[in-house]
């Protein structure tokens, strides 16, 4: 998820920030940059996400889009609506993400083993299926399925997309995109960092959800300059390896629409991100495809 937002114009593509160390080998990498999905918005039409005819330009649709009215009964048993209501102020008590998110993703998330696997073609080493099971166990029935993220799939489920979260630091390349003044070239600078163009687009449509709920919370956070114009890494912790109020407004508001739509994060990947998390919150995933 975006860790930064802004309205400032920028430079038509994001400074190249590269990690430290690789996630993933260089050959590794390689492999994963000459490989395609056979069909790239299948997961989109499973996640019941695809692009109406007013979404020009976009291959999906925005997964916070429209939001799910709650009662206070159930307000009260989602962390989310309760943040929106106790500290945004919501009048009424919402879920911020379609019914679809709510139902298969968020209520379930505690009890949920699904799995994102990938399986190479028997005709052509570089295209793939992904596919989504209901956990590990029945991925390992399924002859030539390798578990790519835990998680059911999603629009940033493509080796393509991994090798982007794997190679780049995010925090701080997907700030910069976040300040584009328009969705369209938030979408258009995430594609420049490398990312599908679907993956792109679950992107951008958490940097604008984010800035239309939690501006107001980070720029009382970090002042108004500091949250619009500084360096990411103000943003990263707040004290005691706690996060922050602008990271806790973007996880607990943008966060249930982002993991529904993009599938793959760098957690459930195995792969640590910038932020300092417990052991568990990191997945343990092989990625082993060509083995």
């Amino acid at each position: 998820m975006l860790l930064l937002l802004a309205v400032s114009a920028c430079s038509p593509n994001p400074e190249q920030r590269v990690l430290a160390a690789s996630a993933l080998d260089a050959s590794l990498l390689a492999r994963l940059a000459d490989s395609d999905p056979v069909d790239p918005l299948l997961v989109v039409t499973q996640l019941q996400l695809e692009a109406d005819s007013g979404s020009a330009g976009f291959l999906t649709a925005d997964p916070f889009r429209p939001a799910t009215p709650l009662s206070g009964v159930e307000c009260a048993e989602l962390p989310a609506c309760r943040y929106g209501r106790e500290v945004l102020g919501w009048r009424e008590p919402v879920f911020p993400g379609r019914q679809t998110v709510l139902d298969d993703s968020w209520r379930r998330q505690s009890t949920d083993a699904r799995v994102c696997g990938v399986r190479f073609t028997a005709a052509a080493a570089n295209e793939y299926h992904l596919a989504t099971f209901p956990d590990v166990a029945a991925l390992g029935t399924e002859a030539g399925f390798r578990l790519t993220h835990h998680g059911a799939c999603g629009s940033c489920s493509t080796l393509q997309d991994l090798a982007v979260y794997a190679t780049l630091d995010l925090t701080h390349m997907a700030a910069q995109c976040a300040r584009r003044l328009t969705i369209g070239r938030q979408k258009a600078c995430m594609q420049a960092i490398g990312f599908s163009e679907p993956c792109a687009e679950s992107w951008a449509y958490n940097a604008r959800h984010t800035r239309r709920h939690c501006a107001r919370t980070c720029i009382g956070e970090l002042g108004w300059r500091s949250a619009l114009f500084g360096s990411p890494d103000a943003l990263l912790q707040g004290e005691e390896g706690m996060l922050n109020a602008c990271l806790e407004c973007d996880e607990l508001i943008s966060g249930p629409g982002f993991q529904y739509s993009a599938g793959r994060t760098r957690r459930n990947s195995g792969i640590v991100s910038e932020i300092d998390r417990p052991g568990a919150a990191v997945r343990a995933v092989a990625h082993d495809y060509f083995d």
